[in-house]
């Protein structure tokens, strides 16, 4: 009985030693044969894909005051015709002049106007909080039922191969103040 456990024993001792030898060596091979491109290559590849043109932000804000807190609502520009609309709030009673700012971000389907609950409350804590519509969202697409212009955005960029006619629905949002 001794030996058949010994003989156990030693067979899954050889059946894990060949099962990592195996392993290693296929891991090696594929190491190998892996092409990488240099990281200042990819890198500068990424950046052309999310570049589009620089245009000055020409911000547009109205305010307005409540019992607790101060609301601008505005809009800025991040290309030539995308309006972004914005919605901020502040402490009304804050004496600071320069606040911790929370950017917050909503999900697919939401708005800007979608955060005003969380935007309050980061105004009660003394923060200045701001909202912004993201591109195929709240005011920066007309609704229309069945409808989802986001996604469809995803596709159309994910199936373009014309980097002159390139679209980019997601959240990046690069402008210059040079001007303002």
């Amino acid at each position: 009985m001794l030996n058949m456990k010994n003989m156990q024993a030693a067979n899954k001792t050889v059946w894990l030693t060949r099962t990592g030898i195996t392993a290693i060596l296929l891991l090696s091979i594929s190491t190998l044969h892996a092409q990488f491109l240099p990281v200042d290559k990819v890198r500068n590849d990424f950046i052309a894909l999310l570049q589009r043109p620089s245009v000055a932000a020409n911000p547009s804000f109205q305010s307005f005051a409540t019992d607790s807190v101060l609301v601008e609502k505005g809009f800025f520009y991040s290309e030539t015709t995308e309006k972004v609309p914005v919605l901020i709030y502040k402490p009304v009673s804050s004496q600071i002049k320069k606040l911790p700012v929370v950017i917050c971000l909503h999900g697919t389907g939401g708005s800007a106007d979608g955060m005003k609950n969380i935007l309050y409350c980061f105004s009660k804590a003394g923060f200045m909080a701001v909202a912004i519509d993201g591109r195929y969202h709240g005011e920066r697409v007309t609704a229309v039922a069945g409808k989802n212009y986001y996604v469809e955005a995803i596709i159309n960029a994910w199936q373009n191969k014309d980097s002159a006619r390139q679209q980019h629905p997601f959240s990046l949002i690069p402008f210059t103040t040079s001007g303002n």
